[in-house]
């Protein structure tokens, strides 16, 4: 189910799919890569190629997609560098949220960034932006 689940989401064939899943599991085992590791991985490596893939086929709604995922992983690391120390304590699972917020924001047919962007950042982006951009 899982392996359908992400062939939908990705539109790539299931041999793909899971030879992705088998490489970054290889990948995470041979580097010894902790969960912020593995989900910084997942964070940026899939979205870098789908990013560069739009880009190059002039997909307006893909690019959009992909500016607005990068946009939203800019605040998510500006807020990890700021509250990380205080709120990992309180909040142990944040890096399987993170990986799990990720993969949703990454989603082609959820499109999480683009909800979390029209409803949450831009909204706050309107409000603030003049006091920001002083």
């Amino acid at each position: 189910e899982a392996l359908d689940y992400l062939h939908k989401i990705f539109r790539l064939s299931k041999l793909t799919v899971f030879a992705l899943i088998c490489t970054v599991l290889t990948l995470s085992v041979v580097l010894g890569l902790t969960l912020p590791g593995f989900c910084m991985l997942v964070a940026y490596l899939a979205p870098s190629y789908f990013t560069l893939l739009a880009v190059n086929q002039g997909d307006k709604p893909e690019c959009r997609h992909w500016m607005t995922y990068w946009v939203l992983m800019s605040f998510m690391g500006l807020f990890e560098e700021i509250f990380l120390e205080k709120l990992y304590p309180v909040f142990p699972f944040y890096y399987a949220f993170k990986l799990g917020f990720s993969m949703w924001c990454q989603s082609s047919q959820h499109r999480g960034s683009l909800f979390v962007y029209s409803h949450i950042l831009s909204p706050f982006l309107k409000r603030h932006g003049a006091v920001m951009s002083k």
